[in-house]
């Protein structure tokens, strides 16, 4: 009978990997590793990078940074934007970018950070700035007022990022929105005699 087709899903697309192609476990992985949806991740090679390419803060409520010594974007890093592209922005810094690690005090590789809104991290984010660089502090003329959470975990596999996500990072959110929304329902309802 016929042999199974391979396909990668992606959203409402689906490709298929070509029958000759379907002969060699190797083959079948090289397919599902350029299917992967790569433009999730955005790639910064400089610190004023982060306000233009990951983190808006119109748009943005939170970013994660990964900053790698690896040449190229890891399966499992593409696989945690595809899983939290509706909530979170995500980017990467790789090849060891002594600009990036200067910024973010890297001590070894690879460090992943959250960018969240000042008061919601564990420590401020110090811009440094150069010649370069167009703003001349973490709060100048680039409007960011961020701080940092960093990936302390001793896993890098998927599911331990992904579960520091949700506990140190979006819990962090959602209890700010919900004291927002709290703060402003109860001023809301005072009434003045």
């Amino acid at each position: 009978g016929p042999l199974p087709s391979v396909a990668f899903v992606h959203g409402d697309q689906l490709q298929f990997i070509g029958q000759d192609a379907q002969n060699s476990a190797k083959s079948i992985y090289d397919f599902a590793i350029e299917s992967m949806p790569t433009h999730f991740v955005r790639n910064l090679n400089h610190i004023s990078q982060i306000q233009t390419r990951l983190y808006d803060k119109a748009t943005t409520t939170a970013s994660i940074l990964l900053l790698s010594d690896k040449y190229e974007t890891s399966p499992s890093w593409i696989s945690l934007t595809y899983q939290f592209r509706d909530t979170l922005a995500f980017g990467e810094s790789r090849a060891k970018n002594l600009h990036m690690a200067k910024a973010f005090s890297v001590k070894k590789y690879p460090c992943i950070v959250a960018l969240v809104p000042r008061g919601m991290g564990d420590e401020p984010f110090q811009q440094i700035t150069d010649h370069h660089s167009s703003s001349s502090s973490s709060t100048g003329k680039s409007g960011l007022s961020l701080d940092i959470i960093r990936y302390n975990g001793t896993s890098n596999k998927q599911d331990a990022i992904a579960k520091w996500i949700n506990t140190h990072v979006l819990t962090r959110l959602r209890l700010d929105k919900n004291k927002t929304t709290t703060s402003s329902s109860s001023n809301n309802n005072k009434t003045t005699t």
